[in-house]
């Protein structure tokens, strides 16, 4: 009850999951879910709900008796580096299911930072044209302040994968490239863009995935970024 008090009064989201990072329940799941190098870790951008409602909501389908996650890039271990996270990526899995889950920062009176990404089936890497499959989607969660976050049981969850009409947009999945890293395009537009830095994005609606604006405002500051590579 202390614990759940204590988030209550949090002004922001990374308070409300560092804060839980030690409770039993996320020890739990760290122990049976969550690992880096085989041994446990914890997420840096989501609390233990939001991951179970990812599980739930599209990891579930598209990685079917997966037994776990495994961390492949978090920038509160390796820094914050487009060339890291590929150069992780490109070390790790080289298919499978991975998930790109970012911390904006900034939140509003009404609503805590959120938290967004990508979820694709196809190793991260540099190249010159775009790829990937039509298994890729964008996901956001919309963090309501009204209720206590702890549970995250008011945390929205969204996800956008709707089929592009438009062959040549449809296309345009994944594009690596050495100044950024983007998901999804339409109209000169990406989904979701990344600058080399890891510090900086943007956001736009785009045909690719028929999805919303995933950030406050179209671009925004990253607070955390971390990959995961889901265990089958």
């Amino acid at each position: 009850m202390k614990e759940d008090r204590e988030n209550k009064n949090c002004s922001n989201l990374l308070e409300v999951i560092d804060s839980g990072a030690g409770s039993a329940e996320q020890a739990l799941i760290q122990k049976r879910y969550l690992t880096y190098k085989n041994e446990a870790v914890r997420s840096f951008t989501m609390t233990q709900n939001m991951i179970q409602k990812l599980r739930v909501g599209i990891i579930n389908t598209l990685a079917p008796g997966a037994s776990g996650w495994s961390l492949v890039y978090s920038s509160e271990l390796h820094g914050y580096s487009l060339n890291t996270l590929i150069s992780n990526a490109t070390k790790g899995p080289p298919r499978g299911c991975f998930i790109l889950s970012i911390i904006e920062n900034v939140c509003t009176h009404d609503e805590y930072e959120r938290v967004f990404g990508a979820i694709f089936c196809e190793q991260l890497k540099y190249k010159n044209i775009s790829y990937g499959t039509q298994s890729t989607a964008l996901f956001r969660f919309k963090t309501p302040r009204g209720q206590d976050i702890s549970s995250c049981a008011n945390a929205i969850l969204q996800v956008y994968n709707t089929p592009c009409k438009n062959i040549e947009d449809r296309c345009m999945y994944i594009i690596g490239k050495r100044d950024y890293l983007a998901f999804g395009c339409g109209g000169g537009k990406f989904g979701l863009q990344l600058d080399r830095s890891l510090l900086h994005g943007e956001s736009n609606k785009v045909e690719t995935f028929s999805n919303e604006i995933l950030s406050h405002s179209t671009r925004f500051n990253i607070s955390r970024i971390e990959l995961w590579h889901v265990r089958i």
